[in-house]
């Protein structure tokens, strides 16, 4: 198993003694971050004070035996001391100076066991004058033959199997996921909560409020409408509600306004709606008014600076303008305006600002321009959807896996492939999809966690496990009807377990199951 690293500026929760950020960069808090000017080109605490803490969340994947290495400098002599708490354990870290502030050494703890599992570390800091790169939870034995339970986490991490036959559970989950062990990628499905909405700022022109008669919702109505469908906690909010009924419609976009009109105006409408993702789409009009288009980029520059500035938590999006057909001058300016964004938005995340590039202009074509500037019926359906195809994948958090032959899915809705070699998969809870690939897979059913749905069953080859409480006995295979007329559905007792798609009912026998 590799080692797992955690970053210093990536806590959770602290306590520092001072206000604002000493090195003003990466993190708007009042937690001192500067360049770490190590060999990883990150970030590190500086500026640390006796009594300052903070903590982070761990997760440990297999149970074993660890040791925690911190990557600690100081120029100050004298003695420096911090202490790690995790799952009860503590650990102290205790070092001079290490030559400069900059000249990094890696201090490490004493071995201590570890479960499987999700935990909360606390640092806490006993003196002061050093910096604090990063920590590195290392595995004591690298040569690993056991067979392993792995806990999955809740999502961005790297696990890696042993020489044996290792399984990962994503039972702690806290979403659906879609997992591949072929491609060994796991995406943590984006989900609301359904306590509180996620509050999105649609920020623009009149591609954003509505124009004409034709679709006063602009692209509103069709990304309301695809989050509703999907389940979605959503709160559309800004300092206006323009288009038809039966959604949300407050938004952000005023008519005829440039971008300097939007960065004049903006701060009063973050202030009040406290958005959790601005979507912001702005230009066309510099462009329609003959502003110097030399100096947009600039100017979006500093509305995208102003709006993190304001709120540095916040998603903002920021997309490219449409085309507009009208003149060949003006059809030129939005490309070239266009080709600037990327660079602009890139260059934001080193600064620690959340800042997505969205590529509209691309998806569109003239013929989704219904006067050649605003959008027709489709072509505001279409940038809905990439507006949330991009909002789906900016918040799904991914997995890397390797060396991993089975796996259990979480609680809700999963889609599971396996791979070429031989696979166990169980759905767990949630009406789950599931794809064994090749090879001879085993796919478990249980009571009570849904109904899975089996695509690629091979009757001779794959097997069906019955978890404790089914009885084979008291199984049965009944020929679908229907849409499932070519499928097969496998029952316990009057539950339905599986669906097996593709299969005669006929075919199966008690010998498919294991």
């Amino acid at each position: 198993m590799n080692s797992i690293r955690i970053e210093a500026e990536n806590y959770q929760y602290g306590i520092d003694n001072t206000l604002g950020n000493s090195g003003g960069e990466y993190r708007f808090d009042d937690v001192d971050i500067a360049s770490s000017n190590d060999v990883d080109g990150g970030y590190s605490l500086g500026w640390i004070e006796w009594g300052e803490w903070l903590t982070y969340d761990v997760t440990v994947p297999i149970s074993g035996e660890y040791q925690l290495v911190s990557r600690v400098a100081s120029a100050v002599d004298e003695n420096h001391n911090f202490q790690a708490t995790i799952a009860g354990k503590q650990e102290n870290f205790n070092f001079g100076n290490t030559g400069a502030w900059w000249n990094w050494q890696d201090v490490a703890s004493n071995t201590f066991t570890l479960d499987a599992g999700s935990y909360e570390m606390r640092l806490d800091m006993f003196s002061s004058s050093f910096n604090l790169n990063y920590l590195e939870l290392v595995p004591i034995s690298t040569v690993n033959n056991n067979n392993n339970l792995i806990d999955g986490g809740t999502g961005n991490n790297s696990f890696s199997g042993s020489n044996g036959i290792d399984t990962i559970t994503y039972d702690a989950a806290n979403s659906g996921i879609f997992a591949d062990l072929n491609s060994g990628k796991v995406t943590h499905k984006f989900t609301t909560n359904s306590a509180q909405p996620l509050k999105i700022m649609p920020l623009g022109d009149s591609n954003t409020e509505g124009w004409g008669s034709w679709d006063l919702g602009a692209y509103r109505d069709d990304l309301w409408q695809l989050f509703i469908n999907n389940n979605f906690n959503i709160d559309f909010v800004g300092p206006h509600a323009t288009g038809s009924e039966g959604f949300d419609s407050d938004n952000a976009g005023f008519s005829g306004w440039r971008i300097g009109d939007i960065t004049n105006a903006v701060d009063g409408w973050l202030n009040d709606a406290q958005p959790d993702i601005v979507l912001l789409m702005i230009g066309t009009n510099d462009i329609l008014r003959e502003d110097d288009m030399s100096t947009a980029p600039s100017r979006l520059n500093n509305l995208i600076d102003k709006i993190t500035y304001q709120l540095p938590n916040t998603q903002l999006l920021v997309s490219s303008i449409p085309p507009i057909s009208r003149t060949e001058e003006q059809q030129q300016q939005v490309i070239t305006f266009n080709s600037h964004i990327p660079g602009i938005v890139n260059s934001k995340p080193a600064f620690g600002k959340d800042v997505t590039f969205v590529d509209i202009f691309a998806g569109l074509t003239f013929d989704d321009l219904q006067d050649g500037v605003h959008l027709t019926v489709e072509g505001y359906n279409k940038a809905a959807n990439i507006w949330y195809d991009a909002i789906i994948n900016k918040n799904s958090l991914e997995d890397n896996l390797s060396n991993i032959e089975n796996i259990i899915g979480s609680r809700y809705n999963d889609v599971i492939i396996g791979n070429d070699g031989v696979n166990t998969i169980k759905g767990g809870f949630g009406n789950d999809t599931l794809t064994g690939g090749g090879g001879s897979d085993n796919f478990v059913l249980a009571s009570r966690e849904g109904i899975d749905t089996i695509t690629d069953f091979v009757v001779g080859e794959d097997y069906l496990v019955l978890s404790s409480g089914l009885n084979l006995q008291d199984i049965t295979a009944n020929q679908g009807m229907g849409n499932n007329i070519n499928d097969t559905w496998i029952t316990h007792k009057g539950e339905t377990l599986a669906l097996l798609t593709g299969i005669e009912a006929s075919s199966v026998s008690f010998l498919d199951f294991a």
